[in-house]
């Protein structure tokens, strides 16, 4: 008989690398290749295993060997057909925006070499949240600097004064830039928002400079020496006040974990505003003012001119105020008692607002993670997962822009990235339309509702978050993951059921899963 050891023994003899040399031969010399490896597939039926009664035994005599494929483990449907779906990952402190822009650049050059009715097409791009942070924040912080201006406009009524204030602006944000360069970081949301966040406080001490000087210009001083007495005086309560805002954010260093990580730049883009704002205070609007208001006051422009309505109003707000604070001052421990009454009440209302690190975000996308019988076969998994997408596209109608189902685990490096454990495995990637009316989480309790009621015995799980939730939950699907450790899987399982009915009883939970299981069908050979 012959055994399958026997049958590899004879390959791997009749498939060797041989070593050789060279041969000379008149007057040249040769490199002598020994063809020992197999080239062509065929070739392995001709093999001999051994001789029985003197006559040989081919692999042909007793099998067959043809090219063939590993078992499908994996496949991944794009809007309801199967296609090659290639997930590429950024390394660590590379450029989002950038690794998108050099993989576009490359799938143009890929195309030109490949037959015509081959596409490539980009299915998921998270430069385009990334874009869409940045460029929100942008326009946000663009929309406040008008604001500002236009303030500025009103309360100074010069443009003048405006113009010297003004100024302190875009100088405080490129110091910003420069101190955000040379600490390592980069232009994302959080160093946006934080500059965002300092525009208002940016012209604070340019202000204070300017009324002072005003005022010395009102007591009979030129220009220059109203700038150099306004500035000497107020020089040391602007770096206390402008110290205070940046201590406040210095607990920051503090914090330890993804929280770091996120608010560490939002304080540092603020910090380095803020001491730009103080030194150009000092300097820059001072100059400015003197050579702007030689010949005449700040608020000099409009002093034949009757009030503005809005300086009518302003003044009609004024006495209104005074005379409020005169009413209240008059009762003032009915005032005490009134102010301590609203905050006992604001404190109790603050008790049902809940704790979140990040707040909810309506990212326009969906994951569904789905979990069949153990043991399913990678088709019978696919005829599953076409009737969930069938449900998700009846329900979602034309909110709906496309769909990535990917099924099973492809048994190599992509393994590491998927929540899929097997063939019973599987998750929807859901996008929805550019302007969608309807919410991404009302969009999630009906599917919610509608595929556990139609697809009973079928584990769903939904992640509404997006790669800001990723983040904060490390990488996980969920934001909350109990993790059991112990020397017996079977022991750990037991406690982990016990756990999950435990949690299924807590207001506000869903979804609550095992995701390991140990009912794998499985076949033991005895050899």
């Amino acid at each position: 008989g012959l055994s399958a050891m026997d049958v590899m023994t004879a390959v791997q003899r009749a498939n060797t690398m041989i070593p050789t040399g060279a041969a000379n031969i008149g007057d040249i010399s040769y490199n002598v290749n020994a063809r020992g490896m197999i080239q062509d597939v065929e070739d392995f039926n001709n093999i001999v295993v051994k001789f029985e009664n003197g006559a040989p035994v081919y692999v042909r005599d007793i099998g067959e060997a043809k090219d063939a494929g590993a078992i499908q483990t994996n496949l991944v449907r794009i809007n309801g057909k199967r296609q090659v779906y290639i997930p590429i990952y950024k390394r660590p402190g590379a450029n989002t925006i950038q690794a998108v822009e050099g993989v576009k650049n490359a799938l143009v050059e890929l195309k030109s070499r490949l037959p015509k009715d081959v596409n490539l097409d980009v299915i998921f791009d998270q430069s385009n949240y990334v874009r869409s942070a940045i460029g929100g924040l942008a326009t946000a912080g663009i929309s406040g600097l008008v604001l500002i201006t236009l303030v500025l406009i009103l309360f100074l009524g010069s443009i003048r004064s405006v113009l010297t204030v003004i100024i302190v602006l875009p100088i405080g944000v490129l110091t910003a830039f420069i101190g955000l360069y040379f600490a390592g970081e980069s232009i994302n949301s959080m160093t946006l928002g934080g500059l965002a966040l300092a525009l208002g406080l940016l012209v604070d001490n340019a202000i204070v400079v300017l009324e002072n000087t005003d005022r010395h210009l009102r007591m009979g001083k030129d220009s220059f020496s109203a700038a150099l007495a306004g500035v000497t005086e107020v020089a040391m309560p602007m770096l206390v006040s402008t110290l205070v805002i940046i201590i406040v954010f210095s607990p920051i260093i503090f914090l330890t974990g993804v929280a770091k990580y996120l608010f560490s730049s939002l304080a540092l883009s603020v910090s380095f505003a803020m001491l730009g704002s103080y030194i150009f205070s000092l300097t820059l609007v001072p100059i400015t003012a003197a050579f702007l208001f030689r010949n005449y006051l700040p608020n000099s422009e409009n002093g034949n001119k009757k009030p503005s309505l809005f300086e009518r109003f302003f003044a009609g707000l004024t006495n209104l105020y005074e005379r409020t604070l005169e009413f209240f001052l008059g009762i003032r421990l009915l005032t005490i008692g009134l102010a301590t009454g609203l905050l006992v009440i604001a404190l109790f209302l603050a008790q049902g607002l809940g704790y979140e690190l990040f707040p909810k975000m309506d990212v326009g996308q969906m994951e569904i993670y789905t979990r069949f019988e153990p043991g399913t076969r990678l088709e019978k998994s696919e005829t599953y997962i076409a009737n969930i997408e069938a449900a998700i596209k009846e329900e979602m109608g034309e909110e709906l822009n496309m769909m990535v189902s990917n099924i099973g685990v492809f048994y190599d490096w992509p393994a590491a990235y998927t929540p899929n454990s097997g063939t019973q495995d599987g998750f929807i990637k859901v996008q929805l339309k550019e302007g969608h009316s309807s919410s991404t989480f009302a969009l999630e309790d009906k599917l919610r509702r509608r595929l556990n009621a139609d697809f009973p015995g079928v584990e769903f799980s939904f992640n509404t978050g997006g790669i800001v939730t990723a983040a904060l939950n490390y990488g996980l699907s969920s934001p909350i993951d109990i993790q059991i450790r112990g020397n017996k899987l079977e022991i750990a399982h037991e406690i982990a059921e016990k756990i999950r009915e435990k949690v299924r009883t807590v207001s506000g939970t869903r979804d609550v899963r095992i995701l390991q299981r140990l009912n794998q069908p499985q076949i033991d050979i005895d050899i």
